[in-house]
């Protein structure tokens, strides 16, 4: 199984954090890279060949991503020649060494939880576009402190909490939206939910046609979360860079076709699995657990997949201009609206503050 130990991250770029008066701290990163390949473990260091090959590779992506328009990448003149040609396929034709075709497919997994042949270069090529990390900081007490802290300034009496909508409709001045919670009057609505989730809720009058299309076309990529908790972090003995700090806990992402071949597993048997996997990556002090944390974005009602919805053959080409356009007074926002790092929290951010721009100016 691919797993990746890496969390409550972001670019460092956040104007919210520093609002906030929230700290932060730089992401872990030293000591040597675990591998795991042809059952065998590895501290991590490629062949020359392969370095060649894996840096030559993204050289045509580079090319394409120089110039595409991070924020209309359907605009670009070769939009239709990339958005009908998956990355499965371009690592096939550009990469003839298996460490290299290893190391894009873990990374094309590691970033969008998906497989290379669910990403088509349009995708791929904006999402490298993008300058800068989008994980190299920490927030000191986690990320949840963000909307902690914002909800402090909304007022907890203004949040409604595990209450899904089901519809909304426009009636002469405002919208209704029904919810388990009840009703609610409102001028303007945002939504910020990945594509796929809209077609949870029933629109009255019906969305444009390319928003419909666009909700029904695109789709969850697949997650698990497994988190073994340790009473130490024994792996920085070993010099091993998995990336956690302070306590004694690995996190470990289950992505694509993995985590769907998790699907009919009782999460214990997940855990004996993963905790099987942890041991032959980092030895017998894994087994040693003193809690074990799963988490199944799948099956989650609120996010059923992530961290991103993923566009298939075309559908950027042909509803991309679709993703932030509003439709009367309903504003779309969530991490995929956002032309800067779209799957990660940088990009929620930036799509709510967009909305709410959007709203004052309205």
């Amino acid at each position: 199984m691919s797993t990746f130990g890496f969390m409550n991250r972001f670019s460092g770029n956040g104007e919210i954090v520093s609002k906030k008066h929230l700290s932060t701290l730089d992401t872990y990163t030293k000591g040597k890279i675990t591998l795991w390949r042809n059952n065998t473990r590895l501290a991590y260091m490629p062949d020359p060949a392969s370095l060649v090959e894996v840096a030559g590779a993204p050289g045509q992506l580079n090319t394409w991503a120089a110039e595409v328009n991070t924020s209309s990448p359907w605009t670009y003149p070769k939009a239709g020649e990339l958005d009908s040609m998956n990355f499965r396929h371009f690592i096939d034709q550009r990469v003839t060494l298996s460490n290299t075709c290893l190391v894009l497919t873990t990374a094309c997994k590691a970033i969008f939880a998906a497989e290379p042949r669910q990403l088509y270069l349009l995708y791929v090529a904006a999402l490298i576009a993008i300058k800068d990390g989008a994980q190299e900081k920490r927030v000191v007490g986690g990320t949840d402190l963000i909307p902690q802290t914002l909800a402090k300034k909304v007022g907890s009496e203004h949040i409604v909490l595990n209450a899904a909508v089901s519809t909304i409709t426009k009636i002469p001045r405002d919208y209704k939206v029904v919810s388990r919670a009840g009703t609610v009057l409102a001028k303007e609505v945002v939504l910020a939910m990945a594509p796929p989730l809209l077609r949870q809720i029933t629109f009255s009058p019906s969305l444009s046609t390319s928003r419909q299309q666009l909700n029904q076309e695109m789709e969850m990529a697949s997650i698990e979360k497994g988190i073994p908790i340790y009473s130490t972090p024994f792996w920085r003995y070993e010099n091993l860079s998995a990336q956690i700090h302070l306590f004694g806990a690995i996190l470990g992402f289950i992505l694509g076709d993995e985590m769907r071949a998790l699907d009919k597993l009782t999460p214990a048997q997940c855990e004996e699995k993963l905790l099987a996997d942890y041991k032959r990556y980092f030895g017998n002090s894994a087994t040693n657990v003193t809690e074990f944390v799963l988490q199944r974005w799948d099956l989650e009602e609120w996010s059923r997949g992530g961290p991103v919805a993923v566009a298939p053959i075309n559908v950027l080409t042909l509803y991309g201009s679709a993703l932030r356009a509003k439709v009367d007074g309903l504003h779309f926002a969530g991490t995929e609206t956002s032309p800067y790092w779209t799957g990660y929290m940088d990009g929620a951010i930036w799509g709510g503050e967009r909305v709410a721009k959007e709203i004052l100016q309205y």
